[in-house]
C-alpha cells in the first residue's frame, strides 16, 4: 500500500511536470517564432519538433487543469 501510494504521487507529479513543460515550450515558440524554435529545441535539448509537439499538445489539451494532481491513477 505504501509503495502504491508513493508511485501514484509520482505519477501525479509527472503529469504536472509534463503540462508545465508544454506550457513553457508554447511560450518560447510564441516568443521566438517557429523557425527559431526548432533550432532552439535542437541546441538546448537535442529534441525534435515532434517531441516538443507532444508536450505542447498535452498542455493545450490539459494545461489549464489545475487539478491534475487530483487525477485518478489506474493501471
Amino acid at each position: 500500500k505504501e509503495h502504491a501510494s508513493a508511485i501514484k504521487g509520482l505519477v501525479r507529479r509527472s503529469v504536472d511536470d509534463v503540462l508545465a513543460i508544454g506550457r513553457r515550450l508554447r511560450l518560447v515558440r510564441a516568443t521566438i517564432g517557429s523557425k527559431a524554435f526548432t533550432a532552439w529545441l535542437k541546441a538546448e535539448f537535442e529534441w525534435s519538433q515532434a517531441t516538443a509537439s507532444n508536450y505542447m499538445r498535452a498542455a493545450e489539451k490539459f494545461g489549464d487543469v489545475k487539478a491534475a494532481g487530483n487525477m485518478d491513477v489506474y493501471a
